[in-house]
């Protein structure tokens, strides 16, 4: 037997004539609502405390308490929920009291496209306002593992095993692409552990300096070499009784991985300089995007550590294996995005969402996070359409096309040389790392100069190469 389809939204109806209820009746139930009819504003309150709406649809003028009040009414015990006065006496007085209430106006005679497209807005404004709560109640106290949004089996079955995997101390080693949330991932495995109450360390090992590995994770006594003017603990020192998550585990050096060999099999460290051991109490989670058992048939990476690691694998699934997940986030993306901006928390169209779900996402969660930060800026609050949705490669309005086919935002004479200089590295800087996969060494040596110069360019564009990978 299929299941129905869940319906596309609640909606109470508040009208003091029975003919204009029944005929939004109507209409509601054939695009799919759920609908409810009050005949009063003290007949609709009485609703809504006994159940969860989305929307109210509401008459201005009605006997005893009219349109206005009944919204004042609800944003004092129901914020969540949206409203939509409609009116045959319409006034821009009138409009701007429900404008200060936070309420969606609109007269009669009224055109049914314009009301179901209102509808259908204030709806989704109302829901993604509802979990955003939700989210928040859920970081307050919950585990971190019921703060990941996912639907997807594929997601849900890692959730399953962060539970199981979490009873023991054994290291952990999670895989996948850049971008799929390996870090939230493995603090959840530690706040659904034991060591809940202990610190969470997050180290990334891809940016530690070679020069600097030993003492950051390690740390020195005073004297250890020029400039240790005072004693350091190290990363490990402060895992101590916790977890520390050692991200792009695979960017350390052969020597490195000696040393951390060292402190798996003995649980001991030293700080530079010193020739006095410590014990430490800590589990060890690491993360990868490299396939780590190529790397030991090439020699870049010890076999030995290798096995350590890799205890209870863990592996993420991409963005594009699970596109139920993409809705979800991209709402609980656009709430956060809308927050830090201040500005209103419209939704997405229909049309954004197919667009944002049908895409590849090679960036995985954190394209999508970036994504639909960019959308919200250019919405401006206003609700996200597929237009708001731009990935690279999209027409953009006064890019020029070269003889090749090929767009050449640089070559534009209304910019300055320093602007098309500029913009020409930019693009230049992101070819080069697509073209490499985000390896900064790799993409520095094809491009003829120094990978400092690389690091300065992706701080001064804000690119982060990882998304490449």
């Amino acid at each position: 037997m299929a299941s129905s389809s869940p319906s596309p939204g609640q909606v109470l109806v508040v009208d003091d004539e029975p003919s204009s209820r029944e005929l939004l009746d109507i209409i509601l139930n054939e695009e799919g609502f759920t609908v409810e009819s009050a005949s009063s504003g003290p007949e609709a309150l009485q609703i809504l405390a006994n159940g969860t709406h989305d929307l109210v649809v509401s008459d201005l003028q009605m006997p005893g308490m009219d349109g206005l009040e009944l919204t004042q009414q609800i944003r004092e015990r129901h914020p969540d929920t949206e409203v939509l006065i409609l009116t045959a006496f319409g006034s821009q007085e009138r409009a701007h009291e429900a404008g200060k209430l936070q309420a969606d106006y609109l007269r009669k005679p009224f055109d049914k496209t314009d009301l179901l497209h209102r509808i259908a807005r204030l709806v989704e404004k109302s829901r993604m306002a509802t979990e955003l709560a939700e989210l928040r109640d859920a970081l307050k106290g919950k585990r971190a593992t019921q703060a990941i949004l996912a639907e997807s089996r594929p997601m849900r079955a890692v959730l399953d095993q962060v539970q199981a995997i979490a009873r023991s101390n054994y290291p952990v080693l999670v895989t996948g692409e850049s971008g799929t949330g390996k870090e939230l991932v493995a603090q959840s495995v530690h706040d659904a552990s034991s060591r809940a109450s202990g610190p969470f360390v997050p180290v990334n090992c891809g940016a530690i300096p070679e020069t600097l590995f030993e003492t950051e994770l390690f740390g020195h006594v005073k004297g250890a070499f020029t400039g240790a003017d005072a004693p350091r603990a190290g990363l490990f020192e402060e895992a101590d009784g916790g977890t520390i998550f050692l991200d792009e585990v695979g960017e350390i050096s052969l020597e490195g991985q000696v040393k951390l060999l060292r402190v798996l099999q003995s649980s001991e460290i030293k700080r530079v300089g010193s020739s006095q051991t410590q014990q430490v109490d800590l589990r060890v989670v690491c993360a990868t995007n490299r396939d780590l058992a190529d790397m030991v048939e090439q020699g870049t990476f010890r076999q030995d550590l290798y096995y350590r690691l890799n205890v209870l694998p863990l592996h993420l699934p991409p963005l594009r294996e699970r596109p139920e997940d993409v809705a979800l986030l991209a709402r609980h993306f656009l709430a956060q995005a809308n927050e830090e901006l201040e500005q209103p928390s419209a939704g997405f169209t229909p049309e954004a969402l197919e667009k944002l779900s049908s895409h590849r996402w090679p960036g995985n969660v954190r394209e999508l996070e970036n994504k639909v930060r960019q959308a919200a800026m250019l919405a401006g609050g206003a609700h996200i359409g597929a237009d708001h949705v731009v990935f690279v490669g999209s027409p953009v309005a006064g890019a020029s096309v070269g003889g090749g086919g090929e767009r050449s935002s640089a070559a534009d004479p209304s910019l300055t040389y320093e602007e098309a200089r500029e913009r020409f590295e930019r693009d230049y800087l992101l070819a080069c790392l697509r073209q490499h996969s985000g390896q900064v060494t790799r993409a520095a040596e094809a491009m003829g100069i120094h990978r400092n110069s690389v690091y300065h360019m992706l701080r001064k564009h804000e690119i982060d190469p990882s998304s490449f990978r």
